[in-house]
């Protein structure tokens, strides 16, 4: 599969296998419905992999350094803002409607500067991303423009990923824009551009089916067992033991690779659906989620299953609610705010009701 068209294929479907992965771990900090280790065994891999397929994407095709800033600013800057006023507002009219003390907009806007996930943003916390991947950009920028030699770009990204890691254990405050997260997420971001520039993803495919089952067990089991082991919340600039969590993590992006390379999976529609408005989801889902646990948990008053079999049964329903949900929100975005989201309008991807209000690789490409 060494095709240009293929290998977007894949991209796709790996970006919307690793949305689907960030919607699960969040999903079950929403709901009693898991135990914790669904959400941390997928913890070290799911973000560091968006990372990766950012850097996968990246290219210095820019003059300077205010040309690419103008440019991702208009990618994914206005869009962050855009959706964080755009939660802020929603909860604002909720807490009017149910007579609440309604937020602060001093706070608010403060918070909404710093984008930063300390537990103020609301619903819009995933955004932090966002930032993070902002600054991430402007780091790497600075390497490969300077940094002819490609074993010292190696070094410096080590050097970078050591940094981050001190700033886990020693750094006593957050820092706006998630910097200080940004020295370890260039790791993941600096080898998705190496592993891109040397083609190196058809090593992850073998001719024999079992063998890439195997490939796939081993490396998913290595990445959940150090995840386990070894908790790390990227977001909070959590990481205990450096080593094991970039083992966990490039292991998962592997398996990932690997997975997203199976023909059946590279050509899922859905998988395409969700990686071409994955801004959106990643924006809008915790909000759909926080709502769904309100009117089920607190207006209808459901009673959670306490058995696997039912936990399960109703996570499956929750999330396959939350995707519907999605839908409405994508469409009305993709088609009524296009010019708004800095996507000029796609006649023949409206036509198909699938029309992504920043393509797959306008969020993560340059």
């Amino acid at each position: 599969m060494t095709g240009s068209k293929s290998r977007i294929y894949w991209i796709d479907s790996y970006k919307g296998f690793t949305m689907l992965l960030i919607m699960v771990g969040h999903l079950q900090m929403m709901f009693p419905i898991y135990a914790s280790y669904w959400r941390d065994a997928f913890a070290s891999m799911s973000v560091p992999a968006f990372f990766f397929i950012s850097g996968y994407l990246f290219k210095n095709k820019h003059t300077s350094l205010s040309v690419f800033i103008g440019h991702r600013v208009r990618q994914l800057l206005i869009p962050y803002f855009i959706f964080y006023i755009a939660i802020f507002l929603f909860w604002q009219f909720l807490y009017d409607a149910t007579n609440r003390d309604l937020l602060s907009v001093t706070d608010q806007f403060v918070t909404m500067l710093m984008g930063v996930a300390n537990g103020d943003m609301l619903t819009a916390t995933p955004l932090w991303f966002i930032t993070a991947l902002f600054v991430v950009e402007i780091y790497f920028f600075f390497m490969i423009t300077y940094i002819k030699r490609e074993s010292w770009l190696i070094l410096v990204l080590v050097l970078s990923g050591l940094l981050g890691f001190m700033t886990s254990q020693y750094l006593p405050f957050r820092v706006p824009w998630n910097a200080e997260v940004a020295l370890t997420a260039v790791v993941y971001y600096g080898a998705g551009h190496l592993i891109h520039k040397h083609d190196l993803t058809d090593l992850f495919v073998t001719r024999k089916s079992y063998t890439s089952v195997i490939l796939i067990i081993t490396l998913i089991s290595i990445s959940i067992f150090l995840s386990l082991d070894n908790y790390t919340l990227l977001a909070k600039n959590i990481l205990n033991n450096g080593l094991l969590m970039y083992i966990s993590a490039f292991s998962g992006i592997f398996a990932l690779i690997m997975i997203t390379k199976i023909s059946a999976v590279e050509k899922s529609d859905f998988l395409h659906y969700v990686a071409r408005n994955s801004y959106l989801i990643l924006a809008f889902h915790l909000t759909l989620m926080i709502v769904l646990k309100i009117v089920v948990l607190d207006v209808m008053q459901v009673t959670m299953p306490t058995e696997a079999v039912g936990k399960t049964i109703w996570g499956i329903i929750y999330f396959s609610i939350i995707i519907l949900l999605m839908v409405p929100i994508i469409e009305i975005f993709n088609r009524v705010f296009p010019y708004a989201l800095s996507s000029r309008p796609d006649k023949k991807r409206e036509k198909k009701s699938m029309r992504p209000f920043i393509r797959s690789h306008d969020v993560v490409a340059h």
